[in-house]
């Protein structure tokens, strides 16, 4: 079965595909570069997981994020950079 992390950048689509290559350089900070995506909207608002929150056992109460970020998703933190 697929982890909800994936489930998620399935839904997603090509938006959360960090690794496409970035055509506009930031003119700003020099850190972001702007690129383009197509977004299937409907999809987004329709999934489940997008929106869903950290309730781990769905009794209604956000469990608190992690102090420390797990080492599986440093690249999603630091958007693959």
């Amino acid at each position: 079965p697929k982890s909800i992390r994936q489930q998620i950048l399935d839904d997603c689509g090509p938006l959360c595909d960090l690794s496409r290559q970035s055509h506009i350089p930031d003119p700003y900070f020099g850190y972001f570069s702007e690129t383009t995506a197509p977004i299937d909207c409907q999809r987004l608002f329709e999934s489940e997981l997008v929106d869903k929150g950290q309730d781990d056992d769905d009794d209604g109460e956000a469990s608190p994020p992690p102090k420390i970020v797990p080492s599986h998703f440093h690249n999603d933190y630091a958007m693959n950079g």
